[in-house]
């Protein structure tokens, strides 16, 4: 009995050599490639790809006309023609249709009742307005400051930029210029002619003139209520 213990204790110790045999020939073939991973984390060097999400410039949507500064003459953009036959810049589309779209899900049902104007159309608004004024009585300079106040002159339209729409419903007008004022900045519109800053833009409220502005410059001059004249004087 005593021969059979001493053989199976010296088993035992021979199998313990070779386990730590193998662990010590594991240990070394594994040990580079520890140290390598750990001088990775503790590196300060290393750093982690960052992952570039694209920014779409829109500096194109910051195109100031108003009475000081006519449109440039060589102005131009790609018409896109809407289900009512008005017409935008193709690139306010799909912001226009996505407010659209929202404004239908809570019972706001908008269209643009004017959008782009080509140069002739101004001039038949401008005419118009001011025949209107004439036949009130005014003299002729009455009538023309008084058309200022209300249409601008051709050449110096939003309208005939195709970024600018003027937007009604089919529900109140409160209901509507409502909603608008609440949520078209997230779409990158914004009211362009506010009462509270006719002294800037020299035209009295609109509050179905909207505008199209990029969503950043949107939620900016919302956020510290400013018009685009003031905007655009601050960013610079």
């Amino acid at each position: 009995m005593a021969k059979r213990k001493k053989k199976k204790n010296t088993f035992r110790a021979i199998l313990r050599m070779l386990c730590l045999l193998i662990c010590i020939v594991l240990l070394t073939l594994m040990a580079p490639m520890v140290i390598s991973l750990l001088a990775s984390i503790n590196d300060e060097s290393v750093s982690i790809p960052e992952i570039e999400v694209p920014v779409e410039n829109e500096d194109w949507a910051l195109l100031l006309v108003n009475y000081d500064h006519p449109l440039p003459s060589d102005y131009s953009f790609e018409i896109l023609t809407l289900s009512n036959n008005e017409e935008v810049d193709e690139r306010i589309y799909p912001a226009l249709q996505s407010m659209f779209d929202d404004a239908r899900n809570e019972g706001i049902n908008l269209f643009v009742r004017s959008g782009y104007r080509d140069r002739e159309e101004q001039e038949i608004v401008f005419q118009n307005k001011l025949n209107e004024c004439l036949n009130e009585g005014m003299s002729e300079e009455e009538a023309y400051q008084e058309t200022l106040r209300w249409v601008a002159e051709p050449g110096k339209s939003e309208h005939e930029t195709g970024l600018a729409v003027d937007i009604n419903s089919e529900v109140s007008a409160e209901d509507t210029y409502n909603w608008l004022i609440r949520n078209s900045y997230k779409y990158g519109f914004v009211q362009r002619y506010a009462d509270e800053k006719s002294d800037i833009t020299k035209v009295y409220n609109e509050p179905w003139h909207y505008r199209y502005v990029g969503k950043n410059a949107a939620y900016e001059m919302v956020e510290k209520n400013f018009c685009l004249e003031e905007y655009l004087e601050n960013k610079s």
